[in-house]
């Protein structure tokens, strides 16, 4: 009972990881503090972030931008007693208005990333897009903007708030034109809420073992 779009909204949350919950490493905010400079080899230690848990998480690093063209950096972190390692690459881009601008190579996707993030459970740092993470006003508001619209309809015809449930009737007392036009704006805010569930839900990765032999 209570599922999402039943009324008891504040119980469920998105699977998908949160952007809030992962662990950020910037690398403007480290070539902002002086900790990597073209043509260099620094090392040192600097500490990634999370909105959303009460600790930092501390990065050792070592970064050889002494060939802008082979640029790296190369950091340590522990995470559940396990010590891990990590090489990025590093590119260096040139702003309309001027100066120098670093980005990671995210190692999943090969693509440029001013941030790359740690996620709750993973074992690498990478770009949000390979992660697939969600900001918790994203992944939410879609959704629930969607429910809440739909909802405040069906409570308009006195109806059950759940999607899920078949349509109220027309109460007594309301022309047919107007339950007609609600009842069509609510299923079409209804389809965008199930379709924004959808793609907030994990798939399933082989579902469940097509025929077991």
């Amino acid at each position: 009972m209570g599922g999402v779009g039943s009324g008891n909204l504040s119980i469920w949350r998105s699977r998908r990881g949160l952007v809030e919950r992962a662990y950020a490493l910037d690398i403007a905010s480290l070539a902002r503090a002086g900790r990597l400079r073209l043509g260099t080899e620094m090392e040192g230690q600097w500490s990634a972030a999370a909105p959303l848990r009460s600790r930092s998480l501390t990065i050792q690093y070592c970064g050889d931008l002494t060939d802008p063209e082979a640029a790296s950096l190369t950091f340590s972190f522990q995470m559940h007693e396990v010590r891990r390692y990590q090489t990025v690459r590093l590119v260096a881009t040139k702003p309309h208005l001027g100066g120098i601008r670093l980005w990671f190579i995210c190692p999943m996707m090969q693509k440029r990333a001013r941030i790359l993030y740690l996620p709750e459970g993973g074992k690498q740092f990478a770009s949000r897009e390979a992660h697939a993470l969600a900001y918790r006003s994203q992944s939410e508001s879609d959704l629930f903007r969607n429910i809440t619209q739909a909802q405040n309809i069906r409570a308009r015809l006195n109806g059950s708030l759940s999607i899920h449930d078949s349509w109220p009737p027309r109460p007594s007392g309301m022309h047919q034109r107007t339950y007609d036009r609600l009842r069509a704006e609510a299923l079409r805010i209804e389809n965008r809420a199930l379709a924004a569930l959808d793609r907030l839900t994990p798939k399933r990765e082989n579902e469940d073992a097509k025929t077991k032999d």
